[in-house]
């Protein structure tokens, strides 16, 4: 079934506003000073949902501050996983079909963002942009191109099945 061009504008504005809610909740993240962000952090590992993935993990005996940091980290991933759904999504809806060419544009979007995140927290007291946290952001990137991959090839051959019926 096509589809027709006034749902594909919906849906176009809805991942590109997805799009820039993800960069403008990653930038007033980043631009937390590091007292504060530490704080959010510290609090973040209290949330219950939070303690029974470290109990799963085994990361419940670690302490405090290993947890915070894993938690940070795991952060990271989340936010450009979100980030990187949204561009990925926006580009896929606006080619029509998910191509090396679209995922490579997502990608490169999200790594040059996470560049620039990093850029910025140099000027952010107490913060610093660290090569490592954009490795880290680019593996959230990553998985969030591939779980649209894979749910793109999971759904052409359910299509194709009913095709051939």
């Amino acid at each position: 079934m096509k589809e027709t061009s006034f749902s594909k504008k919906v849906k176009l504005i809805f991942w590109a506003v997805a799009t820039l809610t993800c960069m403008i909740i990653i930038f007033v993240m980043s631009h937390q000073p590091a007292v504060i962000s530490a704080d959010i952090s510290g609090s973040i590992t209290e949330w219950p949902v939070v303690k029974v993935f470290l109990d799963v993990f085994g990361l419940d005996k670690l302490d405090q501050g290993t947890q915070e940091h894993i938690i940070r980290k795991l952060a990271h991933m989340l936010e450009y996983f979100g980030l990187s759904m949204c561009v990925t999504m926006y580009l896929l809806t606006l080619k029509g079909q998910l191509k090396i060419k679209t995922m490579l544009g997502a990608l490169g979007f999200s790594i040059t963002y996470a560049i620039s995140d990093e850029v910025h927290q140099l000027f952010v007291e107490g913060r610093a942009g660290m090569v490592k946290d954009v490795l880290i952001d680019s593996i959230g990137i990553l998985l969030a191109i591939g779980f649209i991959y894979i749910i793109n090839v999971w759904k052409m051959s359910i299509h194709k099945k009913r095709m051939r019926k």
